[in-house]
C-alpha cells in the first residue's frame, strides 16, 4: 500500500490559521489575562498596605523626611547632604502627599499600585523574552512574591526604580522591530533609565547593558543612531540634576553617597554590607563632594592593599544576596500595631526600652528571618539552575541575563544588602518561569525516549 502523501506545510499552516482564533481574539484574551494578573497583584498589596503597621525607620524615614521638607521649603536636600540622596523617589512621595495628604498610609496605597504595575511589566518583559506563557507565569510568580508584597508599606526607592528600569528595557526591546521608529523608542528607553538612576543611583550599573543589548540586536551600521538616542534620552533627564549639583559646588555627580557605600563595604572589620559601627565612628568632616572622594579613595586603597580579605568579602556579599534573609522585612513581618511599637522602640533604642520589649522585638525578628530564610533557600537554587539553563539560549534571554548578571557583579564587588536584591526580583522570576516552562517538554521527551525501545 502506497504511503499517504504528507500535507504541504504551507497549506497545513493556512488551514490551521483559518480555523484558529483570530489575532484580535488572541490579543483580547492576553489583555484579559494581564488585567486579571494586575487585579490579583493589586489586591494582595493593598491588603497588606492597609493591614500592616510600619513606622518609617532608617532609609524609609529619611526619604519621608526629604519629601516633607521639599514640600515645606521648596528645596531638596539639606546642608552638607545636598546630593546624598537623589530626588526621584522623594519627588514621587512629595507628589502623593501633595495630591492625597501627607500620610504614610497614602504612600503605602500608592506603592501597592506601583507594585501591581510592576507585575504587569514583568509579564510583558517575560513574554518579550520567551513567549506569553512564560510571561504570564513570571507575572503570577511576582504577584505572589512575599518580599515584593512585604515591601509595600516601606517608603524605599525600589518602588519607583524597578518599574522605571523594566519600562526602559521594554522600550529597548522595541528598537529592533520598529524600523524607522527605532530612534524614538531608544530615546524613551534612555530617558526611563535616567529616571531610574534618579530614583536609585545603583541603576547606573545597568547603563552599559543598554548599549550591549542594542549591539546584540542590530548590525554595526545601524548601531550608532539608537545608541546615541539612548545616551541623549538619559542625558536630558539627568542634566537638570547634574547642573544643580554643579551650581552647588558638588561637580557633575549623580550622588555623593557612592564613596561612603564603597568604603562602608570595604574596610577593616567590614561585613560586606551595612555597618552601623562604621557609620557612627566616621561621619566625615570635609565638604560633601570632597568627603565623597575621600571615602572613595579610602575604600579603593583598602581593596588594593587587602586582596585576600577583599575576595572573602565578595564571597560573603554573594552569599548575602543569594541566601541571607532580609532583616529589614523580618522586623516588620508581623502586621500588628504592637509589633510596630516594639520594633520602633528597639531599633531606635528609644526611651521606654525594657527587657520585655527587647525580648519581643528579637523574637519577632527571629520568626520572620526563619520564614524568609526558608524561602531564600528555595528560590536561590531555582534561580541558579534557571540562569544556567537560560545561558544555552543567551541571545533570546539577553535582556534578562545581562541586567541580572551585571547588577549582581556590581553589588558583589562593592557593597551588598539583602534589600538590594529587590531590583533583581523581576529578572529572577522570569528565569524561574522559563525553567518551569521547560519541565513539561523535558518530561515528554523523556517519556517518548522510554517508549521508543518498546516500539522497536
Amino acid at each position: 500500500m502506497a504511503p499517504k502523501p504528507k500535507a504541504d506545510p504551507k497549506r497545513r499552516g493556512l488551514k490551521k490559521s483559518a480555523v484558529g482564533p483570530s489575532p484580535s481574539a488572541v490579543d483580547r484574551h492576553w489583555a484579559a489575562l494581564l488585567f486579571g494578573l494586575f487585579l490579583i497583584a493589586l489586591a494582595l498589596r493593598l491588603a497588606w498596605a492597609l493591614k500592616a503597621h510600619v513606622t518609617p525607620w532608617g532609609d524609609s524615614a529619611e526619604y519621608d523626611e526629604l519629601a516633607r521638607n521639599w514640600m515645606a521649603t521648596g528645596q531638596f536636600g539639606r546642608p552638607g547632604a545636598w546630593a546624598w540622596r537623589t530626588p526621584g523617589y522623594p519627588a514621587f512621595l512629595a507628589l502623593v502627599y501633595r495630591l492625597f495628604g501627607p500620610e504614610v498610609r497614602v504612600a503605602m496605597v500608592a506603592q501597592a499600585g506601583l507594585g501591581a504595575v510592576t507585575c504587569l511589566l514583568v509579564a510583558l518583559l517575560g513574554a518579550r523574552a520567551a513567549g506569553r506563557r512564560v510571561g504570564l507565569t513570571a507575572g503570577a510568580l511576582y504577584a505572589v512574591s512575599m518580599s515584593s508584597i512585604l515591601y509595600t508599606p516601606f517608603t524605599v526607592s525600589e518602588h519607583v526604580a524597578i518599574p522605571l528600569a523594566l519600562g526602559a528595557l521594554l522600550c529597548l526591546s522595541r528598537v529592533e522591530s520598529v524600523g524607522r521608529h527605532a530612534i524614538p523608542w531608544a530615546a524613551l528607553s534612555g530617558a526611563l533609565l535616567g529616571a531610574a538612576v534618579l530614583a536609585r543611583p545603583a541603576a547606573l550599573f545597568l547603563a552599559p547593558v543598554w548599549i550591549a543589548l542594542v549591539a546584540l540586536k542590530l548590525p554595526l551600521r545601524r548601531l550608532v543612531a539608537p545608541a546615541g538616542a539612548i545616551c541623549l534620552g538619559a542625558f536630558v533627564v539627568l542634566s537638570p540634576w547634574l547642573i544643580r549639583n554643579v551650581r552647588l559646588g558638588l561637580g557633575p555627580t549623580v550622588s555623593t553617597i557612592g564613596g561612603f557605600d564603597l568604603w562602608m563595604g570595604n574596610h577593616d572589620g567590614a561585613t560586606g554590607g551595612w555597618d552601623s559601627k562604621a557609620v557612627w565612628t566616621w561621619t566625615g568632616s570635609h565638604p560633601e563632594a570632597e568627603q565623597d572622594r575621600i571615602w572613595l579613595r579610602t575604600g579603593l586603597d583598602w581593596m588594593r592593599r587587602h586582596p585576600g580579605q577583599y575576595g572573602e568579602l565578595c564571597l560573603r556579599r554573594l552569599w548575602r544576596l543569594a541566601l541571607a534573609p532580609d532583616s529589614y522585612l523580618a522586623i516588620w513581618s508581623w502586621p500588628t500595631s504592637r509589633n510596630d511599637y516594639v520594633q520602633s522602640i528597639y531599633v531606635r533604642r528609644a526611651p521606654g526600652l525594657t527587657d520585655e520589649i527587647a525580648h519581643d522585638a528579637i523574637m519577632a525578628r527571629a520568626r520572620g528571618e526563619r520564614v524568609l530564610g526558608a524561602i531564600r533557600w528555595l528560590v536561590a537554587p531555582l534561580t541558579l539552575v534557571a540562569f544556567v539553563v537560560a545561558l544555552k539560549r543567551w541571545r533570546e534571554y539577553a535582556m534578562v541575563l545581562l541586567p541580572l548578571g551585571t547588577y549582581v557583579t556590581a553589588i558583589v564587588l562593592t557593597v551588598a544588602q539583602p534589600r538590594y536584591r529587590e531590583m533583581l526580583g523581576p529578572f529572577c522570576v522570569i528565569l524561574i518561569a522559563s525553567l518551569l516552562d521547560c519541565v513539561p517538554a523535558a518530561w515528554r521527551r523523556a517519556r517518548d525516549a522510554r517508549r521508543l525501545p518498546e516500539r522497536t
